[in-house]
């Protein structure tokens, strides 16, 4: 089964220089990366939804050509703004990770948290343990340091916390809850 992709760095939109074209740029870390209008356009598809290469080309199907999406992709990877998300907990790849919190959160709604991100209108509802992730996101504490913290606080166990952790962070990253950046 082919891993779904996840977008890494926050993207800061389009802008037009005096005189040049209209160009696309996504913070990764202190660095800001130019792509262009494609490439951007895939990187959003990434981050807004839980694609893998396959799905994605098939999602451009009818704008572009398989090897175009692919270029894309493999461009981006090699950025460092897409990552292959494994489904296991590895400590070595968490710790060149930190969490970025975005939004606010919302209510409470019985065992479950609202959390609230922009321009999104309405809130996505997430279980405790996806709220303590978000709660404890912070841009320069690693992925670990952040694990630990919600273990901490929460006393789930560790094994439950991992998977729980590398379930949700996909999530709350198509959430737009959060961003995945390079520790600094």
């Amino acid at each position: 089964m082919e891993n779904n992709l996840v977008a890494i760095g926050e993207g800061l939109g389009d802008y037009q220089g005096v005189s040049g074209p209209i160009t696309f740029s996504i913070k990764l870390g202190d660095e800001e990366i130019e792509v262009d209008g494609f490439t951007y356009g895939v990187w959003q598809t990434v981050k807004r939804s839980l694609s893998s290469r396959s799905k994605l080309v098939n999602l451009y199907k009818q704008v572009a050509e398989p090897k175009k999406v692919y270029i894309a992709v493999e461009e981006l990877v090699k950025k460092g703004m897409l990552i292959e998300w494994e489904n296991q907990y590895d400590k070595t790849f968490f710790e060149q990770f930190a969490l970025v919190p975005k939004g606010q959160a919302g209510k409470q709604r019985g065992n479950d948290q609202e959390l609230i991100s922009y321009p999104k209108t309405e809130p996505s509802v997430v279980p405790v343990a996806a709220y303590l992730i978000w709660l404890h996101a912070h841009p320069f504490l690693s992925c670990n340091t952040t694990l630990n913290a919600v273990r901490e606080e929460s006393g789930i166990d560790m094994n439950e916390l991992q998977k729980e952790f590398v379930s949700w962070i996909p999530i709350l990253v198509m959430y737009d809850v959060i961003a995945i950046v390079p520790v600094n």
